[in-house]
């Protein structure tokens, strides 16, 4: 099954759980874990840089609840990701969710699985916004070869200086 901005069928022949479209939810996917946690990613058309194909990506383990490390959860994640960067025009941006004082923890998390998984073709812009004793932080990832990589550094460095007055 495809849904326009990845292919399940495509991501289910690496992936070690099966993921499946979230029903009535047309950009969210969901996988369960051998230790019966739920995972949801979700993809959704972010506008605020002006750049084409830019989509924000939440990963939520949806109870809220938590177990050992399971490398799986990674190799998942991973294989949903190969299928997005498939076309060299999508890009996708995050912000490191703050909950519980984790958004460094979360930041390193995903920097680890980029330096691990990325290989050359990927390109990765990273930005902290200081709010009121807050630290978030951001990042755009996004193929080399991407016909607007050009726009989407300036606007995201833009956007970021913009959040920081």
């Amino acid at each position: 099954m495809n849904f326009n901005i990845v292919s399940v069928d495509a991501i289910n022949i690496t992936s070690p759980y099966h993921v499946r479209v979230q029903e009535d939810e047309r950009h969210v996917l969901t996988f369960t874990t051998n230790h019966a946690l739920v995972y949801q990613v979700s993809f959704f058309l972010d506008e605020s840089l002006y750049v084409k194909n830019v989509y924000q990506f939440v990963i939520e383990e949806v109870n809220d609840t938590h177990s050992a490390h399971d490398d799986k959860v990674e190799k998942t994640i991973v294989a949903i990701l190969n299928s997005f960067f498939q076309n060299p025009e999508c890009s996708l941006a995050f912000v490191c969710d703050t909950k519980q004082g984790y958004a460094s923890a979360r930041n390193h998390l995903f920097e680890r699985w980029f330096r691990k998984y990325a290989g050359s073709q990927l390109i990765k812009l990273d930005g902290v916004i200081h709010t009121d004793g807050d630290m978030y932080y951001t990042s755009i990832i996004t193929r080399k070869d991407n016909p607007n990589l050009e726009l989407l550094q300036a606007n995201y460095s833009n956007y970021i200086e913009l959040l920081q007055k």
